[in-house]
């Protein structure tokens, strides 16, 4: 199994879900949608769902179908309240301690009170996924956890058409303000823009973005779409038949100049090309244009380089043309080396400039 799988335990509060829905949608809980979009994430290895089964007997064999353990825990006073929440939680923390392989906790439930429980799964390097009802589901559980799966998303209820249409616009404009922030957030780490890692970034940020709520089967099709669309100023580029972004949304370049480098510019561009070579070694970035990019900004922003984005842009590309540093063989910003000859390449370089 790879080692990015999510192995998933999933816990449900059924009665809170239960109730939620009974209340806000008029519709009986499904276990179906739940268990086929965690199956789409990884392996569901854990099933377990606490309830007084006396009281809710109609769903129990929809539940033992799809191999959830149910935990029996009666009800103790005539609100129909239980200790779910707290043998939930032990249950939950326990799972976390004997069984590493677990690292994916999906809990579905809206209660603020598996507050704790979420940040000690976190701590404990644990991804957690909420999946509950939009409409009764804490705000803050929301803000905590990794992931908020929409039960009402996945389970197909639907609005009316006017809140279809008018939520539809304002989740796509909110997804397409995410992805800047998101692609801004990685630009400036010197990450990698794949859509496995930019997805991941918003999801950091937005914990309940999902391409799927603003009409999009994958991931992929929405940035495909906001790139033909012209939504952001960003193009798709694959690389070994793996699609990456291509983005501008960082270039400020306010205060500084459009024009070649001077000569002293270019022994500090040359001095961050050794180091990004150096410290990029052997390592699963090594030769990453765009962080050789992030490594020139840096020496911009403290005062080294007095030259704009695309002047730094246009100074690497003139040392590919001029074949002191390479690309690899691959299509789009392939990864970057140095040749044999590159220190004699360089001085040469430096000796023409006037």
């Amino acid at each position: 199994m790879a080692s990015d799988t999510k192995v998933i335990a999933l816990y449900i509060d059924f009665e809170n879900i239960e109730i939620g829905l009974q209340k806000q949608h008029k519709t009986k809980f499904q276990i179906e949608p739940i268990i086929n979009t965690l199956s789409e994430l990884g392996v569901v290895r854990v099933r377990k769902a606490y309830a007084d089964w006396v009281v809710n007997k109609d769903y129990r064999e929809s539940l033992l179908n799809y191999g959830i353990e149910l935990i029996e825990k009666p009800s103790l006073n005539t609100e129909g309240k239980n200790g779910a929440d707290i043998k939930l939680t032990i249950d939950a923390v326990e799972t976390a301690i004997t069984n590493p392989n677990i690292n994916t906790f999906a809990i579905v439930s809206g209660d603020s009170d598996f507050l704790s429980l979420i940040q000690k799964l976190r701590e404990n390097g644990k991804y957690v996924i909420i999946l509950s009802g939009e409409a009764f589901t804490s705000k803050l559980i929301i803000k905590n956890c990794d992931e908020f799966i929409s039960y009402e998303l996945i389970a197909n209820i639907r609005k009316s058409e006017h809140q279809e249409e008018t939520s539809l616009q304002k989740d796509l404009s909110h997804a397409i303000d995410l992805l800047k922030d998101a692609l801004r957030l990685l630009e400036d780490e010197g990450n990698k823009l794949d859509y496995s890692g930019i997805k991941t970034k918003m999801l950091q940020i937005d914990p309940t973005f999902t391409e799927k709520k603003i009409g999009f089967s994958s991931f992929g099709n929405f940035i495909k779409s906001v790139s033909e669309n012209k939504q952001l100023e960003i193009e798709i580029i694959p690389i070994d038949g793996v699609p990456y972004v291509r983005s501008n949304l960082n270039d400020d370049d306010e205060g500084f100049e459009t024009r070649p480098p001077s000569k002293k510019e270019w022994k500090v561009i040359f001095d961050a090309i050794h180091v990004f070579f150096t410290e990029g070694k052997g390592k699963k970035s090594e030769g990453n244009p765009w962080i050789l990019i992030s490594y020139l900004k840096t020496r911009r922003d403290v005062g080294l380089l007095q030259i704009s984005n695309k002047s730094i842009r246009d100074a690497i590309q003139l040392l590919i043309d001029k074949e002191i540093i390479q690309r690899k063989k691959g299509s789009g910003p392939s990864p970057l080396h140095r040749p044999d000859s590159f220190e004699n390449r360089k001085k040469d370089f430096l000796n023409n400039l006037k």
